[in-house]
């Protein structure tokens, strides 16, 4: 088995459901160190350093293929970087050695599915390769997949080791289409959504009664109760009113967004079928680990 791309692997482990540090996006991790930074929620801090000593030169067999030192450490430091984000905005510490567990058995998964898939007779065909491949291209930021190339310089996979990666996946992709889950139920889909909105839903309801009252409470004055505001005053205190609407996060019905919670569950189910399917095979599977 040639070198992974990064990409590549980091999707067969999500998918795989066995790498518990894959799910927090790096830019929108980044974007929630920066606010909280700015509000004073969290200092900064200094980001760890993933732990890559004693990795032996070969890290497994799967089938008699081998997942050597070089393809696990790529992997493990795109887990552990995400990881650390995670790690550092809730301030806790990262367990390498779980992690480390965790992404070798992604990279296990995957080579487990491969097989399968070369087995059963799955192929990919040259246009899924490069249509994976522009895809990875543009995630990462480069215009073209030549770009991509040039930016991950000689040091890097070729580009027919890239494309060896890439027919994998496409592999990958194939089993996991394959495999049936049911379509996600009304309760299920009101069950995500309590989850994923109720405590903003809950906010906004208590910031609609703290505005009820205050507005209660400030009402007109009567003649003889005391001095009236001044009007400028009261300007301001309207606009701070208004400044905390704004900040207020609006809370979407759940039809709008019924299709994104209900293709969240399909992923989740796919997820687990695909990890119940790593496991089935890897009860017969010739497999020997060495970290």
């Amino acid at each position: 088995m040639s070198k992974k791309l990064i990409t590549s692997l980091a999707l067969t482990a999500a998918m795989v459901g066995l790498a518990a540090c894959s799910e927090a996006p790096e830019d929108e991790a980044a974007d929630a160190q920066d606010q909280g930074t700015e509000e004073g929620e969290m200092p900064e801090q200094e980001m760890p350093e993933p732990d890559l000593e004693d990795i032996p030169d070969v890290v497994a067999e799967v089938e008699g293929e081998e997942i050597t030192g070089d393809q696990f450490r790529m992997m493990y430091e795109s887990q552990f970087q995400q990881a650390a984000m995670q790690s550092q905005m809730a301030g806790e510490e990262i367990d390498q050695d779980a992690l480390k567990d965790e992404t070798l058995e992604s990279m296990v998964g995957a080579q487990l599915l491969v097989a399968y898939a070369q087995e059963e007779g799955y192929e990919a065909s040259d246009e899924e390769i490069d249509e994976l491949l522009e895809q990875t291209a543009e995630s990462s930021g480069a215009e073209s997949v030549d770009e991509m190339l040039e930016s991950i310089g000689e040091d890097g996979p070729s580009e027919e080791e890239m494309r060896a990666d890439a027919a994998d996946q496409v592999l990958i992709n194939q089993v996991v289409e394959e495999i049936d889950v049911e379509d996600p139920s009304d309760e299920e889909i009101q069950e995500l959504y309590d989850q994923q909105y109720g405590q903003m839903q809950q906010e906004a309801e208590a910031s609609e009664e703290d505005s009820d009252e205050e507005s209660g409470d400030s009402g007109g004055t009567e003649i003889g109760e005391g001095p009236v505001a001044p009007e400028e005053d009261s300007e301001e205190e309207s606009g701070a009113e208004d400044q905390a609407e704004a900040e207020q996060p609006e809370v979407p019905e759940l039809e709008e967004v019924r299709d994104d919670l209900e293709q969240s569950l399909i992923q989740q189910k796919q997820s687990e079928a695909v990890m119940e399917k790593v496991e089935e095979l890897r009860e017969d599977a010739d497999v020997e680990t060495h970290l």
